[in-house]
Formats: structure tokens, C-alpha cells, sequence
């Protein structure tokens, strides 16, 4: 084989595999994240992040979430109190999961596994590790 005809093979390899790669805005229904979610990682104030979501065939999601506050002076955050609560909306995409945990920031991430979100919350302009577990 020349080498012009193996560069063409590769090209034409490489078309192929990019038309048949997924769409990385398409929702995702695979793998639904109905269900409920936790983590212990801090966020600025908020911690024991415990989020319900549930999620559409679109891959829109919708949910509530309650945290607590890290504890200062031997009290709860004056702004927030001792069991912050608001809730959750976003989307499950093929490669990314974006959430709005309102009042705590926004979210970005990927499955980890089936069970597992790992991502970073930006909270004004701050970005913080978040991995969210589910736990039914």
C-alpha cells in the first residue's frame, strides 16, 4: 500500500469515527440520576450535602437539595442557619452533568461510575471539588 493510499484509510478512518462519536450536548438516558445523592465535601460554608434528583427521558433534572454549615463560634452561619435547603436543576449530557445547586453554586462534572458524579462547584468564582455518592 502507498503511502498516499494508507493517509486516505486514516482520513477515512478518522471521518468515520468522529460521525459516529457521541454528541456531547445529547441528553443522556442510560444512565438516569433519579435518586438520591451525598456528599461530605465542603463548600465554602455548606457541608453533608444530601440531594434528591430526579431526571426526565430529556436528561433534564429537577430535585432539592439540604446541607449543613460549618459551625463557628458554636454557631450555625448567620446567613444560611444550620440546615441550608433550596433546590436543583440541571442536565445529565453524554459526557457531562451540569447542576444548579442553588444557593451553593454551579455544578460540573462526569459519572464516575454508575453510583458516583465527580466534578467542581463554582461558588463566586471559587471552584471546589464535589463528588456526589448515590446512596439508593
Amino acid at each position: 500500500m502507498s503511502f498516499r493510499s494508507s493517509l486516505s484509510l486514516v482520513a477515512l478512518v478518522g471521518v468515520l469515527a468522529a460521525a459516529c462519536a457521541k454528541d456531547p450536548n445529547a441528553p443522556d438516558a442510560t444512565t438516569p440520576l433519579t435518586g438520591h445523592w451525598v456528599s461530605s465535601d465542603t463548600v465554602e460554608v455548606f457541608t453533608s450535602f444530601d440531594v434528591h434528583m430526579a431526571q426526565n427521558p430529556n436528561g433534564i433534572i429537577g430535585g432539592n437539595w439540604v446541607g449543613t454549615t460549618r459551625i463557628k463560634n458554636g454557631k450555625c452561619d448567620a446567613e444560611f442557619g444550620c440546615a441550608p435547603r433550596n433546590v436543583v436543576s440541571g442536565s445529565n449530557l453524554s459526557l457531562r452533568v451540569d447542576l444548579d445547586i442553588l444557593g451553593a453554586g454551579s455544578f460540573s462534572g462526569q459519572l464516575a461510575t454508575k453510583d458516583r458524579i465527580e466534578g467542581k462547584i463554582i461558588r463566586f468564582g471559587v471552584k471546589y471539588g464535589l463528588t456526589l455518592r448515590r446512596v439508593d
